[in-house]
């Protein structure tokens, strides 16, 4: 258990993205027993992964937002008043090799993957790159699509 405790909070969580923990929502695949009380907490990665993919699927039909770049997903997601943005955008553009104003769709697939990957690199770090493999944003994107009905590769559960 030390070695868990060790492990950054985006990936203790299975929220590789750090998503807030937000009362109005109730995502699949989220822990019944709750430990973070300002992050969700995930049964397992694949989930943690779907749930950024919707958030972001979902500000890229908002006509009310009109985000469409990966500059104006990330300013959303690590708004300046919280984080270096700039920086942020540079990390995730050089580990991904998207650019910043790189026009995503969520029917795009391979940018949507690499841009939450890479996004999770930075809320991670680089150096837990290992246990964020492009597989599992793979899997996440398509449950994100399409969740299966039973709770697949919940080794980790509660």
């Amino acid at each position: 258990m030390p070695q868990q405790q060790t492990l950054p909070r985006g990936l203790r969580n299975n929220n590789p993205l750090n998503i807030r923990r937000n009362p109005a929502n109730h995502w699949r695949g989220a822990k019944t027993t709750i430990n973070d009380k300002s992050f969700e907490e995930f049964r397992n990665i694949i989930w943690g992964i779907r749930a950024a993919a919707i958030i972001i699927r979902d500000w890229l039909s908002s006509k009310r937002l009109n985000i469409r770049t990966v500059s104006q997903i990330i300013n959303r997601w690590a708004p300046a008043s919280e984080n270096n943005t700039q920086a942020y955008i540079n990390t995730v553009c050089q580990v991904s090799g998207l650019k910043p104003n790189d026009t995503v769709k969520f029917s795009d697939k391979w940018k949507m993957c690499a841009l939450l990957q890479a996004m999770a690199i930075v809320e991670c770090g680089i150096a837990y790159k290992d246990k964020l493999g492009y597989h599992l944003f793979e899997k996440g994107y398509a449950y994100a699509i399409n969740p299966p009905t039973v709770y697949p590769y919940d080794s980790n559960d509660e």
